[in-house]
């Protein structure tokens, strides 16, 4: 069932595929018919891609939603601020901070001391399970300290809580770090 909301509504590339032999197949029997009925078939696989191209545009999953929020807070970090991340975390925030006030704060200290910037969220894994979801990330930011300019990775576990028609952010492991100086890891741009 994954797979299909999946292909639906998220990547329907396959599913282009699909069709496009499809209306191959109409075409190259109406080719050897020449019958008005096929050349009307071949509307059917042309249609059924619009509406999934429509689908999957303006249709929202949860993954997509939880993943959007997730860069969302990257580029607002990104710019230096993080109200946007006080906007996601939940209220009831726990995990490697002791809350939300805490998590903040920790967040709004290391833009300070470490001046980070070009946040990136790297192949974010979502596993949405009802209420509840869990993804694991990786993020890669610059950063300037002591005068020295670098590039930092952080690995990331984080659980999620829907609350209403939203997504927030309920826990949090202390990310595992790895430092790297430029030009040893892909662009961040």
């Amino acid at each position: 069932m994954e797979s299909i909301k999946h292909t639906v509504f998220e990547d329907p590339t396959y599913l282009y595929v699909f069709l496009a032999l499809v209306a191959l197949a109409i075409g190259a029997v109406w080719y050897e018919r020449r019958s008005r009925t096929l050349l009307a078939c071949l509307a059917i696989p042309v249609a059924l891609a619009g509406a999934a191209y429509l689908v999957a545009r303006y249709v929202e999953t949860d993954r997509e939603q939880i993943i959007r929020l997730l860069n969302e807070m990257a580029d607002d970090i990104s710019a230096g601020s993080v109200d946007r991340v006080e906007d996601v975390l939940d209220d009831s925030f726990t995990g490697a901070y002791a809350n939300k006030a805490a998590a903040v704060k920790a967040g709004r200290e290391a833009i300070k001391t470490f001046k980070i910037s070009k946040v990136l969220c790297l192949n974010p894994d979502v596993a949405v399970e009802g209420e509840r979801a869990t993804m694991h990330v990786t993020t890669m930011f610059d950063y300037v300290m002591d005068g020295q300019r670098g590039r930092a990775s952080l690995v990331w576990d984080m659980r999620w809580v829907k609350r209403g028609d939203s997504w927030r952010l309920a826990w949090a492991t202390r990310p595992e770090m790895g430092y790297m100086p430029f030009g040893k890891a892909p662009a961040v741009d």
